[in-house]
C-alpha cells in the first residue's frame, strides 16, 4: 500500500511539475515571439511557404509599396541616401545665397 501512495504522490508532483513547465514555455514562448522584431503585417499569408518563400514573406509588402518610376530598388538604405541627398541639396542652396 505504501508503495501505490508513494507512486501516486510522485506521478501528482510529475504532473504538476510538467503543468507549471508547459505553461512557463508557453509565456517565454509568447516573450520570444514579441522579442523577435519580424513585421509580420507584410507577410501574405494566403501564399504557402513552400510554394513561394519570398512571396508569402514580402507578399502583402509587395501590393502596398508603390515604386517610383525611376527607381528599380527600393529600401531603408535608398531612402536614406534619397533624404541626405535633399538634405545636401538645402545646404547647397542656402550657402550660394
Amino acid at each position: 500500500m505504501t508503495r501505490i501512495r508513494t507512486a501516486a504522490a510522485l506521478a501528482a508532483f510529475a504532473v504538476a511539475f510538467a503543468t507549471a513547465a508547459y505553461a512557463q514555455t508557453a509565456a517565454q514562448r509568447t516573450t520570444a515571439a514579441a522579442r523577435t522584431g519580424i513585421d509580420r503585417s507584410a507577410m501574405d499569408t494566403s501564399v504557402r511557404p513552400q510554394d513561394n518563400l519570398w512571396l508569402h514573406a514580402n507578399g502583402r509588402w509587395l501590393a502596398n509599396t508603390p515604386f517610383p518610376p525611376d527607381k528599380a530598388y527600393i529600401g531603408a538604405g535608398q531612402e536614406l541616401a534619397d533624404r541626405t541627398r535633399e538634405q545636401l541639396r538645402a545646404l547647397v542652396e542656402a550657402a550660394q545665397r
